[in-house]
Parts: structure tokens; sequence; C-alpha cells
């Protein structure tokens, strides 16, 4: 019985250390190329405020912004992940992809971990871009506890998405441009910046499909109406949020493994 115990053991603490491994990578490479972050901060604080200002006809009274704020930062998060995808190309373009399948753990782990880092990083670019908004426009946002769990989930429905994106890689290779189109739908028809509700309803439907637009209608809820977790579960919107990243998740990880099978099948994880 302990010879069947201890390799699963194993399995487990290995696929641990290369998840961790890949976190601490992503860290060390935003650490080493700072000019690059700083430059990146500068651009996403530019891109809130000119589309508030389209959006609120040229006037520079933006306190009422905070709600779009908020879906701004969920679509940030998105944008970053879905763009970890890109890790596929550049290891099939330089000619290493065979040897992450030589890693003791599925390359999928590898992604979730990378993923991760993103997320860690992104979070204090994230959170530096924020208060200077905050600051600079009379922004409040309510700091909820509850915010945090909603975002987690959020999060895990992400990075199901990209896991989605990353199996297309290793079918089509360069998937750029497929990045940059649903980067543009997750923001313009996600409710980010306006609420999904004012947008027309053969729109809404198709928003709420969306990986992020359940998420930031759910976050609003909390920061903005001060609903607690008892009364998201009450109304259904945590369950919907819960449906929503689960299926994301599970889908994109399902996807990843099939579009996997195709690749190695027709023999394209070594071309680019």
């Amino acid at each position: 019985m302990k010879t069947e115990i201890i390799p699963t053991i194993t399995s487990h603490k290995t696929a641990f250390l290369v998840i961790l491994n890949e976190i601490r990578k992503g860290l060390l490479v935003t650490w080493h190329y700072k000019f690059n972050v700083i430059s990146e901060l500068i651009t996403l604080g530019i891109y809130f405020l000119g589309t508030a200002l389209l959006m609120n006809y040229g006037s520079t009274n933006l306190e009422e912004f905070g709600p779009s704020l908020i879906g701004y930062i969920v679509w940030v998060y998105s944008s970053y992940i879905l763009k970890v995808s890109l890790i596929l190309t550049l290891e099939g373009r330089s000619g290493t992809l065979e040897q992450m399948y030589m890693s003791p753990v599925h390359p999928a782990l590898i992604f979730i971990g990378a993923s991760i880092s993103t997320i860690v990083s992104s979070t204090m670019m994230i959170s530096a871009m924020s208060v200077i908004i905050m600051y600079l426009c009379s922004i409040h946002i309510p700091l909820q506890l509850a915010a945090i769990p909603i975002l987690f989930i959020i999060l895990v429905g992400l990075i199901g998405f990209g896991l989605c994106i990353a199996g297309m890689a290793l079918l089509y290779k360069n998937v750029a441009g497929l990045i940059d189109l649903i980067d543009n739908i997750l923001f313009y028809l996600s409710g980010s910046m306006l609420p999904i509700e004012q947008l027309p309803v053969w729109i809404q439907k198709i928003a709420h499909t969306l990986p992020t637009a359940e998420g930031i209608i759910v976050l609003r809820a909390v920061l903005f109406e001060s609903k607690s977790l008892t009364m998201l579960i009450a109304d259904g919107q945590l369950f919907s949020l819960l449906m929503n990243s689960g299926l994301y998740f599970i889908g994109g990880l399902l996807l990843f493994m099939y579009c996997e099978k195709i690749a190695k099948k027709r023999g394209k994880l070594g071309q680019y």
C-alpha cells in the first residue's frame, strides 16, 4: 500500500514545486524589466482616463466612475492572463516546446503556474494604477472583504479561459490576433466600463456568457450596493458566478487537453 501512496505524494509535491518555480520566475522577470512595467502602468492609466473622458463627454468630473474602474480592473486581469498563452507561441518559435513536455508535470499545470505568477505581478501594478487614478479623479471605492473571494472566483474562470487559448496555440501556433480580438470583445461587451444593462438586449445575452461579465456585476454589487455573500447566495448571483467560472475552468482544461491530443496526433508540437 505504501508503494502506491508514495509516488502520488511525490508527484503532487513535484507539481507544487513546478508551479512555485513558475511564479518565482515570473516575478523575477517582472522585477528585471521594471522600465517596461512602468510603461505599462502609464499606458493602462491613460487608457482608462481617456475612455472615461470620452464617456463623460470631455468632462473631467469623474467621481462617479468607481464602478467603471472596478470593471476596468477585471478587464486588465483578463488581458494579462490571456497573454500568458503567448508563452506556448514563444516556446514553439524558439524550438523549445518539446522540452516543456519533458517536464515531470503536465504543461497545463505549468500554464496555471505562469498565470498565477502573472496575477501576482499584475496585482501590484493594478493596485498602484488604481490608487493613482482614484487620487487624480477623486474616485472612492468602498473596501469590502467579501470582494476578495469574488475576485478569486473570477480569476479561476479567467485561468480556464486562458487554457482555451493556450490549447489553440498548440494547434495554430500564433494566436496573437485571436487574443487581441477577445481582448476587445471583453472590453466593450462585458460591462467593463459601461454596465451591460445599458447595452442592447441581444448584446446583454452575449455578455452574460463571457468570463468577466458576471464577475463584474457581482463585484459592483458587493462594493457599491453593500451586498454580503449571504445576500448574493439568496438572489442567485453567487451561484451564477460559480457556474460561469467553474464551466470556463473545467472547459478550458478539457479543451487544452483535447487540442494537445490533436497536436500530438498531427505532429505539430515540434513545428511552428
